[in-house]
């Protein structure tokens, strides 16, 4: 009895030794999980209050300057600055996003950078300009003051970074909702001719714009009749945005499919299937003959391949209209076959839905053929194309597109068929990954 005894306390005593390694163990994780925590949401806090600063120290000079060279340094710095302060905020624990202060952030650098092209031929700034320089520096302080009342607070331990780490009744996170909600609620976008104005959030597709509503039922049979009947999809919600769509979904076995289908007309917005691919045995030609093909079928006509990537067993060709001898790159479609079978496996149409429209090519480009001329400095010339090219502002530029050598490298050079000003160059990549522009 006692042999039994003492050989159950051995047990117990083991087992209690494991348990007890066990809950130390677990105690060491949890607090070092916790210090890990720690440190990465005080680094980005830190960093958000650094860069905040800089935004402010920047507008505060931008509103005092009338050099464009000037304006142009201090809205690279802040648009630097902003970048790196949504950064550190995506870091944070939040329960909603801060919408009105993500704008502002976007906003500030890119409208003096605006300002500082529109007066780069040596004019200052107007007086509407520098009011909304003195509104974007005022918002600023607000938020660098607001952030060193959040500093004093942390240290303290009156606020928490996270409810994983709560030491204190409220979080880092609830009190900047509470500066987005009582100093950033009024705080309205700027219109102007740049890639955050508030008209760009609120673009709409003219192409859509006259045809009818559908229902849902009458999209899900438009979906089914892009894929030709072939997925089972089944209605998984709906979008808003520029292009406001329904959603379908289907998981068949190894593929997984999605589609949107444009609420005004039914067209293909996008679609995407993802399935393990096999060796790639279609060359560029077939893949490039099934695109346009199932483009065409899908209502977009006129369409010609004006770029490719191969990624992967996957060939990405770009697609845009020509006609009447001019291309439209405002318009592109982008169409991905799988080159182990050449079926598609993705296609993109929100470029030619949003931007498609009847619109005529200046009847004369000489203003562009005579500055092409006289910038010539050993640029081999081999073909020239009327074009349409987008901007990073939503609008579009009629230009004369010069294809040409220069050194060992070739190049796509945008002369404005209007101004005859120089709008973009490109360097054009040719080789085993693709033939695209960058």
């Amino acid at each position: 009895m006692k042999k039994t005894l003492t050989v159950t306390t051995i047990i117990l005593s083991i087992l209690l030794i494991f348990t007890l390694s066990f809950l130390i163990s677990q105690t060491v994780n949890t607090e070092r999980l916790e210090r890990a925590l720690y440190s990465s949401y005080s680094k980005s806090f830190y960093e958000l209050i650094e860069n905040v600063e800089k935004i402010d120290i920047a507008l505060k000079k931008a509103s005092l300057s009338s050099d464009c060279h000037g304006l142009l340094r201090l809205g690279s710095s802040i648009r630097e600055s902003a970048v790196f302060s949504l950064s550190d905020i995506s870091e944070m624990e939040m329960a909603s996003p801060l919408t009105n202060i993500a704008g502002f952030l976007n906003q500030a650098g890119d409208y003096v950078k605006y300002v500082a092209i529109t007066h780069s031929d040596g004019s200052a700034p107007t007086n509407d300009e520098q009011n909304n320089f003195l509104m974007l520096s005022r918002f600023s302080s607000v938020l660098k003051d607001e952030l060193y009342t959040l500093r004093e607070r942390v240290a303290s331990g009156e606020i928490s970074y996270s409810a994983a780490l709560r030491d204190a009744d409220e979080t880092l996170g609830e009190h900047l909702a509470r500066i987005e909600d009582e100093h950033f609620s009024s705080y309205h976008p700027l219109s102007y001719n740049g890639s955050f104005s508030a008209h760009m959030a609120k673009r709409k597709s003219d192409h859509l714009s006259s045809f009818p509503e559908l229902t849902k039922e009458d999209a899900l049979n438009a979906a089914f009749s892009y894929l030709y009947g072939n997925v089972p999809f089944v209605y998984g919600g709906e979008t808003k945005g520029n292009i406001p769509s329904f959603i379908f979904y289907s998981d068949s076995g190894e593929s997984n499919y999605a589609i949107e289908i444009t609420k005004q007309g039914g067209k293909l917005l996008m679609y995407s299937e993802s399935r393990p691919l096999g060796d790639a045995v279609v060359g560029y030609e077939e893949a490039v003959f099934h695109a346009l093909k199932f483009a065409e079928d899908a209502g977009f006509p006129y369409m010609t391949p004006v770029f490719y990537e191969n990624n992967g067993g996957i060939l990405t060709v770009t697609l845009a209209p020509l006609i009447n001898e001019v291309i439209y790159y405002t318009d592109i479609i982008k169409v991905e076959i799988a080159l182990d079978t050449a079926s598609v496996v993705g296609f993109n149409a929100e470029d030619y839905l949003m931007n498609h429209k009847d619109r005529a090519f200046p009847e004369s480009a000489t203003v562009a053929f005579d500055a092409l001329a006289s910038s010539n400095k050993g640029f081999f010339l081999r073909a020239l194309k009327n074009v349409f090219i987008p901007t990073e502002y939503g609008s579009e530029v009629p230009c004369l597109e010069a294809l040409g050598d220069f050194e060992d490298d070739t190049y796509l050079i945008y002369i404005n068929a209007e101004t005859g000003l120089q709008e973009e160059i490109l360097l054009l990549s040719d080789s085993e990954e693709g033939y695209f522009a960058k």
